[in-house]
């Protein structure tokens, strides 16, 4: 995997899943147009996507669509604008609002039963390799690692706060970390372990890992965050 893309994907499957939403009649006609298209590119790579569609499913005009966003490349770059900066909103809510670090990251994998869109590996891909201009514009000019919402930082002040080990290498923690996450949302695996949906999974394989490098201090959090999810029902697993 590409090195920044799989720090991207690590960054948007494990914290910053795509929110849902829903039209409302606050949204301005932009809005609407950014979100169909993040609706679009959850469910099929970026060349399937049409500006015909788009206008179809908005309920407007081409000629409407083209006076909003000159083309389909400026569409996807302020779709992927929007999304990043609710995230980011979103996700700096429930760091601000963590007992500490450790807790902001299992209440941020916990939450994601909160979050219904997301953009996979694969459309990512497609947008660096067919739009890199707008891949480069949205994600990497942008220093992740630097993020105060991101993992590498949220996992350094758990180790700080004494609740990850300090002496296993923070970046070895981040690499098994991207790579647990990627190999578990493939397709594949999630066949052969479909009695728990993809965030049931997601969750389970950051739960093992947190709990083998926390201390004991750590342990005890983790087990008393995990004791009020224990069933899973919350998951629904059945959906």
């Amino acid at each position: 995997m590409n090195k920044k893309l799989g720090k991207l994907v690590l960054f948007q499957k494990f914290f910053v899943l795509l929110p849902p939403q829903k039209e409302n009649k606050e949204m301005t006609l932009q809005e609407k147009i950014i979100l169909e298209m993040g609706r679009q590119l959850a469910t099929k790579g970026c060349r399937a996507i049409t500006m015909d569609e788009i206008a179809q499913n908005t309920g407007i005009s081409k000629r409407t669509l083209y006076e909003n966003f000159t083309d389909k490349e400026s569409l996807i770059e302020q779709c992927l604008l929007f999304y990043v900066d609710k995230i980011v909103e979103d996700t700096n809510k429930t760091i601000n609002e963590a007992e500490n670090s450790l807790d902001a990251i299992l209440k941020i994998i916990y939450n994601k039963s909160e979050f219904a869109r997301r953009f996979g590996y694969t459309a990512l891909a497609d947008i660096k390799k067919y739009y890199p201009a707008v891949f480069h514009t949205i994600f990497e000019k942008r220093n992740w690692d630097k993020e105060k919402n991101s993992p590498k930082v949220l996992f350094a002040k758990a180790i700080e706060e004494g609740l990850i080990i300090s002496y296993i290498n923070l970046d070895f923690i981040m690499n098994m970390l991207e790579l647990n996450v990627h190999s578990a949302m493939r397709d594949e695996y999630l066949e052969r372990n479909n009695f728990y949906t993809q965030k049931v999974i997601a969750y389970l394989h950051i739960l093992i890992i947190l709990r083998g490098i926390a201390t004991i201090k750590g342990v005890e959090f983790i087990d008393n965050f995990s004791t009020k999810i224990r069933d899973f029902s919350q998951f629904d697993i059945n959906k």
